[in-house]
């Protein structure tokens, strides 16, 4: 499909655009479902397995593949200062979701509100069907 430019659009165009759109989007939306489902049970089989699976006829092979995430720092048996110099530095940042799990519960929280700012404000493409989906 040739798509016109933004000048040489029509409404027309723009409409066959977001029927591919939410066409591509289930699509999408089924082979993450599939990958995901195919995902867990072949972990477990490999994990069971104890070994790695080839595919001579594809040249696929599945292997479990340990990763090692982000480190975290214990800012509980941190000394203040440097949880300060840190915070002061940018390195810290407050976890909002805690935030709301702890209000009315520790007396720091509720003061905590006054420093919230607006987070980082995005532009997403909304496509759905006016009377649900």
């Amino acid at each position: 499909m040739t798509i016109p430019t933004i000048s040489g659009m029509t409404e027309r165009d723009a409409l066959v655009l977001v029927r591919d759109y939410v066409e591509a989007r289930r699509q999408a939306r089924r082979a993450k479902n599939v990958q995901d489902l195919h995902g867990v049970h072949l972990k477990a089989y490999l994990d069971h397995r104890g070994r790695d699976l080839y595919d001579g006829e594809t040249d696929y092979e599945a292997r479990l593949v340990e990763r090692q995430g982000a480190p975290t720092y214990d800012t509980l048996s941190m000394p203040d200062a440097m949880i300060l110099a840190a915070a002061k530095a940018g390195a810290l940042n407050v976890d909002h979701e805690v935030v709301l799990a702890l209000r009315g519960k520790a007396l720091w929280v509720d003061d905590i509100k006054r420093y919230e700012m607006p987070g980082k404000t995005t532009t997403a493409l909304d496509v759905k069907k006016r009377w649900g989906e």
